[in-house]
């Protein structure tokens, strides 16, 4: 329904049709939901509830409609309020209801607020207004790092440093980043830390210090080490000392992703040849082979809820995004445009990010997970690439 609106608004930021053309985007964005928006809703309808407050569910069938989220609206003093009332239409009564306020200044985290937990009441999950996609982006010239909401607003910059910094990789509580970065010349491994507002070197041995990957106890941290012809996999602690080497043997052993019990590692190996996905214990022991279907398959990624593997591979000339289960019997090709690279899962398995290159250029992308409803996420002369999801940033 069209907001109802009590108290001020704020011209350009905060009106009643700026409310609604948001909420109604940002509520389709998550791909589950078809919106009817106010427009579309009979005047009959829209007036008796403007006016008199009236809402006749029955009245809502013949529109296809399954729930009816009505609000009220305003702006007093500065702070933002937003009053909600979600129905459940064949059930024919209110299902939630909640007000919640904030500054208007800080206008975002209040409809993040309030869409997360219209999510939550339908889904019975957690939105994701409240988290963040970390990514490399050449706007400036340099690689830079950089953070945007997963509705695509408030892009903010994080690194300034004028060198190449790569592979962003959120800690499991949101409070940091690690990355490499060639300020010494040397590809060396950073943590960013938001609560304390500084940047660290945490690994620099000569060579490589790439592929950083947290433990999801937020202990370890998986790191690619070594040589361009020689690299190993390595367990560093908080402290940036080496625990262990976990891989061993021929070839290349690199980027790895911790399955979400910490119990695995799943890692790539060229031992065969050509780059395959391994798995194996986070000791290192019991390695196996997972892919066998294609000749490059790289950047594998575990699913939070524990059941595949996305990965970038080769299929008939092009990278696309695949996933695999862990048995290996079956793999989803997902996307078809284009180049892919660099997958990385939502906190709640739900959706994909990933890196799409075209001869428009490189652009982050999110899908549902089974491939389904791809949106382009940015939208700037940059080219944008390797994406990190970050876990809830907010309490609910």
């Amino acid at each position: 329904m069209p907001p109802r609106w009590e108290g001020n608004i704020v011209p350009k930021s905060i009106t009643p049709a700026l409310f609604e053309k948001r909420v109604t985007h940002d509520l389709w964005i998550t791909g589950f939901f078809n919106i009817i928006s106010g427009q579309e809703i009979p005047s009959s309808l829209r007036n008796a509830y403007l006016a008199r407050n009236q809402l006749n569910l029955k009245s809502f069938r013949a529109l296809g409609a399954e729930f009816v989220l009505a609000t009220t609206s305003g702006v007093s003093q500065g702070i933002f309020t937003i009053e909600s009332h979600l129905y459940d239409v064949a059930m024919g009564k209110e299902i939630a209801g909640y007000r919640l306020k904030g500054s208007a200044r800080a206008k975002d985290r209040v409809f993040h607020a309030f869409e997360n937990k219209i999510i939550y009441f339908i889904t019975g999950s957690n939105g994701l207004f409240d988290t963040k996609i970390a990514f490399v982006s050449t706007q400036t010239g340099n690689k830079e790092i950089y953070t945007i909401d997963f509705d695509g607003r408030n892009r903010k910059r994080i690194t300034r440093n004028g060198s190449i910094n790569l592979s962003p990789r959120w800690s499991p509580d949101g409070t940091k980043i690690a990355f490499t970065s060639y300020i010494r010349r040397n590809p060396d491994l950073y943590i960013i830390d938001f609560k304390v507002g500084k940047i660290y070197l945490f690994s620099h041995r000569t060579g490589l210090n790439v592929a950083p990957a947290w433990s999801p106890d937020g202990k370890y941290i998986a790191v690619t080490m070594g040589y361009a012809s020689r690299s190993q996999i390595f367990l560093l602690n908080m402290r940036g000392k080496k625990v262990r080497q976990i891989t061993k043997g021929w070839g290349d052993n690199l980027s790895a992703s911790w399955s979400p019990d910490g119990k695995k590692i799943a890692f790539v190996s060229n031992r065969t040849g050509r780059p395959q996905i391994y798995i194996m214990n986070a000791d290192g022991t019991g390695v196996r082979r997972l892919t066998f279907r294609g000749t490059y398959n790289v950047a594998p990624v575990w699913s939070p809820r524990g059941d595949r593997i996305a990965y970038s591979g080769i299929i008939d000339g092009r990278f696309q995004i695949c996933t695999v289960t862990l048995d290996g019997s079956t793999i989803r090709v997902l996307t078809s445009i284009g180049n892919n690279y660099t997958p990385c899962w939502s906190p709640d398995g739900r959706y994909i990010a990933y890196c799409q290159t075209t001869k428009r250029g490189s652009d982050i992308y999110i899908m549902n997970f089974d491939g389904n409803f791809k949106r382009r996420l940015t939208h700037d002369r940059g080219r944008n690439s390797m994406p990190s999801w970050s876990p809830h940033l907010e309490k609910p």
